[in-house]
């Protein structure tokens, strides 16, 4: 016989992380598409994403390392990147 136990997660209603497979997870927000760089995307581009972090509550990740960019991608990550510190200001968890 084999007994598990269920597990509720209070997660705020925007959350997207699948706790069913990441159970210790936090939460993950919306993310924005990817902007590529002049070399491509993957490795090559501006990544934009949301979450809750245990210390400072809502916040706003961004990961884009060494990139040339063309001035207009320059300007859609720019873009991005302020739509998602709006949703994070507007979506506040506390720490």
């Amino acid at each position: 016989m084999t007994t598990t136990a269920t597990t509720t997660i209070a997660c705020p209603d925007w959350c997207t992380t699948r706790h069913d497979i990441d159970p210790d997870g936090g939460h993950d927000g919306p993310s924005w598409p990817d902007v590529p760089s002049v070399r491509g995307t993957g490795w090559h581009a501006v990544q934009i994403s949301t979450g809750d972090w245990d210390e400072h509550g809502t916040v706003v990740h961004l990961e884009a390392q060494s990139l040339n960019l063309t001035p207009e991608q320059a300007r859609a990550a720019g873009l991005a990147l302020l739509s998602a510190a709006s949703w994070a200001k507007d979506h506040q968890v506390s720490a």
